[in-house]
């Protein structure tokens, strides 16, 4: 019998809290070193990402990356039950919102259709399927802009052999993990 949605965010919230900071970050290293060596990371001008908090995989090693060489980066802000991407120069630039997860501000700048996006999410299949946080602003995003790249970042132990899945869940084009590529 599959997991539900609801056992599957329980089991790795729980999971997640039984990492140690060492942990999260050398996988989190590990995991950006994958990525800066794809393809779509190289060719990539744009990057959109999420922030990392609660003990996700961190994101701002790819960020530090990303500005480094000259990329540019959005993250998301959340607005009512939407959510775009604003550009950012620097991460001191974000600022906490009402729950507690580092945003941009609002500014004009128009994201272009062939941005990388680096998302998250509480637990991945072996066939790409996504649980997110359940809230589905990335679902909503993305059918809007179905031509975003997507990479998704998770621990190894974020991915289970098969779960319930929803037929609006958009799965990620790659997982990566700190120690695979799931393609």
């Amino acid at each position: 019998m599959k997991l539900t949605k609801k056992e599957v965010r329980s089991m790795i919230r729980m999971k997640k809290k039984e990492t140690t900071e060492s942990f999260r970050k050398k996988a989190s290293n590990d995991c950006s070193s994958l990525l800066f060596s794809t393809p779509e990371w190289k060719q990539a001008e744009t990057i959109l990402t999420y922030i990392s908090y609660n003990r996700e995989m961190s994101t701002f090693p790819l960020m530090e990356q990303a500005f480094l060489e000259g990329k540019r980066v959005a993250a998301p802000r959340v607005e009512g039950k939407e959510m775009e991407f604003y550009f950012f120069s620097s991460i001191d630039e974000l600022v906490k919102s009402e729950r507690n997860i580092l945003e941009p501000l609002p500014n004009d700048q128009k994201v272009p259709e062939d941005a990388l996006m680096i998302m998250p999410g509480v637990a991945f299949d072996e066939k790409k399927n996504r649980i997110g946080y359940g809230g589905g602003f990335y679902d909503r995003y993305l059918t809007n802009h179905p031509e975003h790249k997507k990479i998704a970042l998770a621990y190894e132990f974020q991915i289970l052999e098969e779960f319930e899945t929803e037929t609006f869940d958009i799965r990620p084009d790659m997982i990566l993990t700190e120690s695979r590529v799931i393609l």
